[in-house]
């Protein structure tokens, strides 16, 4: 969808009718700060490939494994959401740059417990 726009700094949905597969929906889009409105896609793949200007995103009703170890500014906010509104899975992976980790480790920590009991394992690289 917007593969390589590499000046591309905020992008808003609006409701989307369905789940749009997104494997490479923001691949390269390192100037991308922001994403507004709520975003439900059913393949995440290589989407945030590339993002490392990431900081705000409401992924919802994810269930499948997100690869977000680029986005090394992703916003605790975005963290958070994405897990509250995560489905409830068997054996799923959330990756996160391990930047943040060194960054918010204690929030982290309560973040991955939470996205535990939803099934999801939080890895970081």
């Amino acid at each position: 969808m917007f593969r390589g726009c590499s000046r591309l700094s905020t992008v808003t949905f609006g409701e989307l009718s369905s789940n749009p597969t997104a494997d490479y929906m923001f691949f390269g889009c390192g100037a991308l700060e922001t994403v507004n409105g709520e975003l439900s896609i059913n393949v995440v793949g290589n989407s945030f490939n590339g993002c490392n200007s990431l900081r705000d995103i409401k992924l919802k009703e994810v269930g499948v494994d997100v690869n977000l170890q680029w986005c090394t500014n992703l916003s605790l906010e975005s963290i958070r959401y994405l897990v509250e509104h995560a489905k409830t899975v068997t054996g799923k992976v959330i990756i996160l740059s391990s930047a943040l980790l060194e960054n918010y480790e204690n929030e982290l920590a309560e973040i991955g417990e939470k996205a535990t009991q939803k099934g999801w394992t939080i890895n970081y690289r």
